[in-house]
């Protein structure tokens, strides 16, 4: 896992995924909640994937898909991940959660073959989370060199 400091939107195009951390709360239109943070920038930037992400949360909170990890956009580059750090829009991220969309995001990454995927640090803006001592010593247990974690700290 590398870290590296910079803005987001200006070095995504050169990843072949990228991750929006995101909540598992969907809005009675059937929208993802996306209203903060990066997942507000995916929402603005994106339009339609809140509702996409919302339809397949849905299915994940009704025990129709397998893993809380949504990949859009297949057909894109890069291609959009959801990274579930929160069961509720309201809460402090659950690093058990942040856990399991690490472990799944590495598995996905393997699968289809991506060489470099870029991940904001999960958690650790509006999650409420440290990243030195809450989640950096996770992920540097799941990701691989492939991962770029990034901070807007410059």
């Amino acid at each position: 896992m590398n870290e590296i400091k910079g803005n987001f939107w200006d070095v995504y195009l050169n990843y072949d995924a990228v991750c929006c951390t995101t909540n598992m709360v969907v809005k009675s239109n059937g929208e993802l909640v996306m209203g903060k943070g990066i997942a507000k920038d995916f929402n603005e930037r994106f339009p339609g994937l809140a509702k996409q992400w919302g339809e397949r949360t849905q299915e994940i909170i009704d025990g129709k898909m397998p893993t809380n990890i949504i990949v859009s956009g297949f057909f894109l580059e890069p291609c959009r991940v959801s990274f579930p750090t929160k069961h509720h829009w309201k809460d402090k991220s659950d690093i058990k959660l942040i856990e399991r969309s690490a472990g799944l995001l590495y598995a996905i990454s393997q699968a289809i073959g991506w060489k470099k995927i870029l991940v904001p640090r999960p958690g650790c803006s509006n999650g409420g989370l440290n990243w030195e001592k809450d989640v950096k010593p996770i992920l540097e247990k799941v990701f691989d060199d492939r991962f770029d974690v990034i901070t807007n700290e410059v």
